[in-house]
């Protein structure tokens, strides 16, 4: 009786002995998903840093283009502050060229004045000598008025080759700073259609760079979001494969090694395929 009742028990002992086995090997399993998963997501947050890392110097790079731009902007002020300055200083040459204008026909009409002064002082002097023949005075006395009235004119004649002298400087003066202003204008015109391009392409070197930053940011959030896409494609596609396959549960591979996935699921499906083949060959 007592041999009867261990007998019994035998079957039971081992069947508590496998479901234990079984709950330590999905224990076991279980732990080892885990893990995996746990090694998955520290990878994620590793992909995530460096995706960070790699904002940061995108925002690194974008301030040093707004840097550059505001130097840009700058330069185009110093430019447009220098012209203004240039367009003054041509504005005072022209005013100064119109003063010694205005001084040459003061001049000229100097000269005209003292040129009649001459004519009405030759007068005088044929007057008095008409005089000095119809009044008969004392030689002496002519005399002294004779040379009075010479040396008058002679004055005059100075006066008048002076002023005559002043004259032709002025207009040579004239002449010079007329030449002057109008290289002064023509230059300042060429510098200021120069700066004027300048500055168009600078604009326009603006605007590309940013029309370009923004094409850079669409592409590297567009790659970004595909590369986690397929990275997690791939490791569903392979974690179902390895719930149907032996080979990939005895050698399984790292979670972040998608090329390894991808070799595992191929070789599930050329196995699976030639299952396929062998069991269709067999049916036939």
């Amino acid at each position: 009786m007592e041999l009867d009742c261990t007998e019994d028990e035998r079957p039971f002992s081992s069947l508590k002995l496998m479901q234990r086995k079984q709950d330590e090997d999905a224990a076991n399993t279980e732990l080892r998903m885990q893990t995996q998963f746990e090694s998955a997501l520290r990878s994620v947050e590793e992909h995530k840093e460096h995706l960070r890392q790699t904002v940061e110097r995108m925002e690194k790079c974008k301030e040093d283009f707004k840097e550059y731009l505001k130097i840009k902007d700058v330069n185009k002020q110093l430019a447009v502050k220098k012209a203004k300055h240039d367009r003054h200083l041509a504005h005072q040459k022209q005013e100064h060229l119109y003063d010694l204008r205005e001084e040459t026909e003061d001049l000229v009409k100097l000269k005209e004045r003292l040129e009649k002064r001459v004519w009405k002082y030759e007068l005088y002097h044929h007057c008095m000598d008409k005089v000095v023949v119809a009044s008969k005075r004392d030689a002496l006395q002519v005399m002294s008025r004779y040379n009075t009235l010479m040396m008058a004119r002679d004055n005059l004649r100075l006066t008048t080759h002076q002023n005559q002298e002043i004259i032709q400087t002025a207009r040579s003066n004239l002449a010079i700073v007329t030449g002057e202003s109008n290289d002064a204008i023509m230059q300042l015109n060429s510098r200021v259609a120069q700066l004027q391009r300048a500055l168009d392409e600078a604009q326009q070197n603006r605007v590309h760079w940013e029309n370009t930053w923004a094409r850079i940011q669409k592409t590297a959030a567009e790659k970004t979001m595909l590369f986690g896409q397929i990275r997690m494609a791939t490791l569903n596609l392979y974690r179902n494969v390895c719930r149907k396959s032996r080979f990939c549960q005895a050698f399984p591979v790292d979670p972040e090694d998608s090329s390894g996935q991808l070799e595992k699921v191929e070789i599930f499906i050329t196995e699976w395929m030639s299952a396929l083949k062998l069991k269709a060959s067999n049916t036939s």
